[in-house]
């Protein structure tokens, strides 16, 4: 469903739009109504809505500053005008910036039902051509990355609980995406790579950028992929009509499609744990992964010391613990192996510090494959670690909600900091993830939280200030060049303006 946010200062209007249209027909969720430009401005960037619905003139900030606000940001919010003739140059303006989609007041039901069915084809539109690069939350390494540790995470449980998805959900669509399963059988294990090679020109001659995991097990290859589209008969007759002249046996091949990637492990994970050896496969080489139990428990029961301040009954050092880490990591003689063990070490460290960086890890766990000495890899993989934990989290939030309140005390002044942005580019999480625990640890959200620490920082240069010089504290505080906004949003946080408080915090004036 795509999201919709509905602006309008008109009460009576408002109510109308809201309810004149069968949302749910048009795969529209109705998020909210605002009548106050700020408020939809900070609504915009906490809920990150498709579409939304704007008049031109309200109070704040006018629906053309709200949409030239929203265009400086990375989101990709589609802008839907609702305008009176006498607004028409307003609207001009906006279908300049790249507003495509404008109505004139009063509207009726067809009208805005075309419009919107319309921009509801251009956001599928739009998603389809972001989805299908090889980006996703930050690139496909990441989720190579990621996914292959929930699986080996998976395999060496007991039993598959909730937790287990729990904890990479933020970095993997795990709930809302459907995905579909590709099983190739008899596929004898030295036609892999020609296989890949001609599924990767397939997709290429078909203009289909599909970020995809594969796996093979015991003359069975396995491929996993995010479903974008809904026509796969293409696909089915490529990969079932495929053939290897030497190849003793002919090629099985089954497509599944799941709600989502959870529903996709939990029918796969039990699958793979009959086998000793299963292999991820990466370009032109095979990543074999063995379940060793013991050893893997080791290390996970030496990791959680380590994110532990006191391990109870444990009075070591974190140095003694650090080295009883690299012992155990200096007596693996497989290199596969090896890292494995790093890869479970530094992503359960990562997510669990404020230190934690998990496109560092990626990196790191891509320079892994590449060294040949596992006396070396044992270093790196320690010398990755030793930087982890060398800072610790307050333990008031999660280590990634610490990480965002560092970040907007590091970038007060940053006029566009959004949490879709910051969960992206930064922590290279779902935004929506985020957006809820970030509301459920620090009590408001993000919009709120800034710009209380917005107006803090205002109040602490105002009171170092006096009053002919307070014309640029709103660009200082993240603002922007609009002493408007910031003294609306400044008198309703501190119940007086700028001005006034400088009157009555600030210096005095110089003679």
């Amino acid at each position: 469903m795509l999201k919709l946010l509905i602006v309008e200062d008109e009460e009576i209007i408002c109510e109308t739009l809201a309810r004149l249209t069968d949302w749910s027909s048009l795969g529209i969720e109705l998020i909210g109504t605002c009548q106050d430009g700020v408020d939809a401005y900070h609504m915009i960037l906490d809920e990150c809505p498709d579409i939304v619905m704007t008049d031109i003139n309200m109070p704040g900030i006018s629906g053309l500053e709200l949409i030239e606000r929203i265009q400086r940001t990375a989101l990709d919010t589609r802008f839907l005008i609702l305008s009176g003739y006498a607004e028409f140059d307003y609207a001009k303006r906006a279908m300049k910036s790249g507003v495509k989609h404008y109505l004139l007041k009063p509207c009726d039901e067809e009208q805005l039902r075309s419009a919107l069915q319309e921009m509801v084809s251009e956001c599928l539109q739009l998603k389809q051509e972001k989805n299908l690069s090889p980006v996703t939350i930050q690139d496909a390494q990441i989720q190579h990355v990621m996914l292959q540790n929930l699986i080996r995470e998976g395999i060496r449980l007991p039993n598959v609980t909730t937790k287990l998805f729990e904890t990479n959900a933020p970095y993997l669509e795990l709930y809302e995406q459907p995905f579909q399963y590709c099983a190739i059988y008899y596929l004898e294990k030295n036609f892999i790579n020609s296989a890949m090679e001609q599924l990767r020109r397939y997709w290429t001659n078909t203009s289909q950028n599909i970020c995809f995991h594969a796996i093979y097990t015991v003359n069975v290859l396995l491929l996993i992929f995010p479903d974008y589209t809904r026509d796969y008969s293409s696909l089915d007759d490529f990969l079932s009509t495929l053939h290897f002249p030497d190849q003793k046996v002919s090629i099985v091949y089954e497509r599944k499609t799941f709600p989502n990637l959870e529903k996709l492990l939990l029918m796969l994970l039990p699958k793979l744990k009959r086998y000793d050896t299963f292999y991820f496969v990466e370009e032109d080489h095979l990543i074999p992964n063995s379940n060793y139990d013991l050893i893997f428990s080791d290390v996970s029961l030496i990791t959680q010391k380590l994110l532990q301040e006191h391990s109870p009954g444990d009075d070591r050092s974190i140095i003694e613990i650090e080295e009883e880490l690299h012992n155990i990591l200096l007596s693996v003689g497989d290199k596969d192996f090896l890292i494995q063990l790093a890869s479970q070490l530094l992503i359960s460290l990562s997510i669990e510090t404020v230190s934690g960086d998990i496109k560092t890890v990626s990196q790191t766990l891509s320079r892994l494959h590449n060294e040949d000495n596992l006396t070396n890899i044992c270093n790196i993989t320690m010398n990755e670690i030793y930087q982890i934990t060398d800072t610790s989290s307050n333990g008031k939030y999660s280590p990634f909600i610490q990480k965002i309140i560092n970040y907007v005390d590091d970038h007060i002044s940053e006029e566009n900091m959004t949490l879709k942005g910051i969960s992206e580019n930064i922590l290279y999480m779902n935004a929506s993830y985020v957006s809820r625990i970030f509301v459920k640890e620090v009590g408001q959200t993000f919009s709120s939280y800034v710009t209380e620490h917005r107006i803090e920082k205002a109040k602490e240069i105002l009171s170092g200030t006096s009053v002919e010089q307070i014309q640029n504290v709103a660009t200082l505080v993240g603002c922007g060049n609009n002493p408007y906004y910031f003294s609306k949003i400044f008198k309703k946080v501190t119940g007086m303006t700028p001005t006034i408080y400088a009157r009555r915090f600030g210096m005095p004036p110089h003679n």
